[in-house]
């Protein structure tokens, strides 16, 4: 339980369920299951993307 209240600390997560991408996006569901879902998917997209630039520069 310390462990959950110390990421909710972390990521200042207001409401339940939330979901965090890459350490670095919080994710609600007050728009709805189905938008917050879509917003995940984006939030990955681009976070590959990001990773995939950064690992072929460092080549």
């Amino acid at each position: 339980m310390r462990e959950a209240e110390k990421v909710q600390r972390e990521f200042v997560i207001a409401s339940t369920p939330s979901l965090v991408v890459a350490g670095k996006y919080v994710v609600s569901m007050k728009g709805g299951q189905r938008h917050a879902l879509d917003v995940v998917d984006l939030l990955i997209s681009k976070e590959r993307a990001a990773d995939t630039a950064l690992q072929a520069t460092s080549k």
